[in-house]
């Protein structure tokens, strides 16, 4: 009996999946009789329609953007053309504008040249003006002439002065040596130890010897001299590096005062900078945000598209495929497999 009922339920379960089987086909063939197409197909179509159109839209709009450009080009050198013909023609009348001005002033002054010239006067009043300039000329030249004398001469009595008192220094320790016993001693020595060297020197070595010793004492003095003059220098440029040394460090106070005053707007720099990092980093993020839900929406009306064209015989699954949309859920690949 089990087998009986069983083969039974096989044999109605066969003839139930076949009436399924011919209705959904007659169903559909009455569909197709109607002019009703499948979902996926009008998708194809959709899309080779788009491709056609984009394909004769791209030819189109690159034939008229080589217009376009053709025309821009053509536009741009008549404009060019027609503005350097401008300028140049201004240039032009300019040019001739400054020459006739400069030969009717070379005329006036011509003219009046030529009258000038003829007034006594004026050729008297020239030469007293040129007598007077040549007085001042003469008198800053006197004057220049003058200061420079007296620059040399304070010079040189500078110089007198210093070698007087290197003379003087000089001489007053040549005095002090000289008048030591043991210096005395000591030339006593060597004047009877060398004698015969001495006496057998000839007037003219005595001479040469003189000169010699006079040779060292101007270049002493010239030394001294000099010693004095660099000692003097030294303090100027001492007294200068204090003054350089007291300016820098008025400078460093400064410097620093400066930086003790900006040193608050430093630190709000520095903060505003962290907040505009952080105020970018929230942009950012938002404008990812924004961009999700772009899509998310082309995606809502791609579906929509797709779902409306079947608005008569709309479906359980494709407001569900509507619905996933709207959640971001991509529900067409399901749908496409339960048609």
């Amino acid at each position: 009996m089990d087998a009986i009922s069983s083969k039974q339920q096989d044999r109605r379960l066969f003839l139930h999946r076949g009436a399924v089987h011919s209705l959904v086909v007659l169903y559909r063939a009455s569909l197709t009789a109607r002019g009703w197409q499948t979902p996926t197909y009008i998708r194809m179509l959709h899309r080779s329609a788009t491709r056609i159109q984009a394909l004769v839209r791209g030819h189109f709009g690159r034939v008229y953007a080589k217009w376009f450009r053709d025309e821009l080009t053509r536009a741009a050198a008549m404009v060019q053309r027609v503005w350097r013909g401008k300028l140049g023609k201004k240039m032009w009348r300019a040019l001739m504008e400054e020459r006739q001005q400069l030969r009717r002033v070379q005329e006036e002054g011509d003219r009046a040249a030529l009258i000038a010239q003829k007034q006594t006067a004026h050729h008297a009043l020239e030469a007293f003006e040129r007598e007077t300039q040549h007085a001042v000329v003469l008198q800053r030249w006197f004057q220049t002439l003058k200061n420079r004398q007296i620059f040399r001469e304070a010079r040189e009595l500078r110089a007198r002065e210093a070698h007087t008192r290197a003379g003087d220094k000089v001489a007053e320790l040549l005095r002090l040596s000289t008048g030591s016993v043991v210096f005395q001693a000591r030339v006593w020595r060597d004047c009877v130890d060398r004698k015969a060297e001495l006496v057998a020197l000839e007037e003219d070595e005595c001479v040469a010897m003189e000169k010699e010793i006079e040779q060292l004492k101007e270049a002493c003095l010239e030394a001294h001299a000099g010693s004095t003059q660099a000692s003097r220098e030294l303090v100027e440029l001492t007294k200068r590096k204090s003054e350089f040394e007291r300016s820098r460090t008025q400078r460093k106070r400064a410097t620093e005062t400066v930086k003790q005053r900006i040193q608050p707007f430093a630190v709000q720099a520095k903060q505003l900078t962290v907040e505009s990092a952080r105020e970018s980093n929230a942009n950012r993020q938002l404008q990812m945000e924004l961009r999700r839900v772009r899509t998310e929406l082309r995606k809502f009306h791609t579906n929509l598209r797709g779902r409306l064209v079947m608005e008569p015989l709309l479906l359980t699954g494709d407001v569900e495929s509507l619905l996933a949309g709207l959640t971001g859920q991509d529900m067409s690949d399901n749908e496409d497999d339960t048609s």
